[in-house]
């Protein structure tokens, strides 16, 4: 019962916390000793609140493309196998992070303990074009235009499999399964799946084809958590790569440390309107 205590009480101090990084703090024993006080039982958080701050000194030995610098924000080419900001409370290589090194001001805008300042997310395994804020503003400004669905994203993916015709649409509405809230399913295919079923439309147009895989471009017209991924795995053409969606990935022999996805197109307006000519 002392732990579930804890676990409530300690969130209450840091509400910024997930429930996993509150569970981390007190298996890091971030949280010490017990004070009885005249409101009941409390505990030292002051090792926490050092290991937060260190959040807020950056990291020196992040390298991440600057792709244009405009007022409140910058975009930049996220590379693959890199979060927005920690998950985890001993995450030190973020976007969030490369940030506070590289514009410190940013710390006295972001002062909170786990900020995060990517106003949209990439997957982890997913590169390209990212809106990285350096003010309070400029992050609710984005942030409402991607909750709003006011931006148009476009993504480059290598898939396996032969398509039929060059372009095709997908339509699939999304949910996270219920055997497994980090991925997503599609009912009406009849996956299992629990809350709220999101619409997701994908315009797909073929660029390249080998003999047993393909490149593509993704318009996405909605923003659902892992959209790309799960929308082309439904329609039996998994990224290449995939080891969440592709269900012969372990087959296939492990030879792509991360799936092939790559954001090229973000386009709000024709001032703000940014593009990526790489390829992978």
């Amino acid at each position: 019962m002392e732990n579930q205590r804890l676990d409530k009480w300690l969130k209450g101090q840091f509400p910024e916390l997930s429930q996993s990084q509150v569970e981390e703090a007190i298996q890091l024993g971030l949280v010490s000793g017990s004070k009885k006080g005249e409101k009941g039982t409390s505990w030292d958080v002051a090792p926490l609140k050092q290991y937060l701050e260190q959040l807020h000194s950056g990291n020196s030995l992040l390298k991440v493309p600057i792709v244009e610098r405009l007022e409140g924000y910058v975009v930049v080419d996220k590379p693959a196998g890199m979060h927005g900001h920690p998950i985890h409370l001993t995450d030190k290589d973020t976007l969030t992070h490369w940030a506070f090194w590289n514009f410190p001001f940013t710390q006295n805008e972001f002062p909170n303990p786990q900020p995060t300042l990517v106003p949209h997310r990439l997957d982890y395994g997913t590169s390209g074009l990212q809106i990285v804020a350096l003010t309070k503003r400029a992050y609710e400004l984005w942030r409402e235009r991607f909750t709003k669905k006011q931006v148009r994203k476009s993504y480059l993916a290598w898939c396996w499999g032969v398509p039929k015709v060059k372009c095709f649409e997908l339509n699939f509405g999304l949910a996270h399964l219920a055997s497994d809230s980090t991925r997503m399913g599609v009912p009406a295919l009849g996956d299992k799946t629990r809350g709220e079923t999101h619409s997701a439309q994908s315009l797909c147009k073929v660029i390249e084809m080998k003999a047993d895989r393909f490149l593509v471009e993704v318009e996405c017209f909605t923003g659902v958590t892992h959209q790309v991924r799960a929308h082309l795995a439904a329609a039996k053409f998994p990224l290449l790569g995939d080891s969440v969606y592709d269900p012969e990935y372990k087959k296939r022999g492990g030879e792509f440390s991360h799936h092939l996805l790559r954001a090229v197109k973000l386009f709000f307006s024709d001032e703000e309107s940014f593009s990526l000519q790489l390829r992978f």
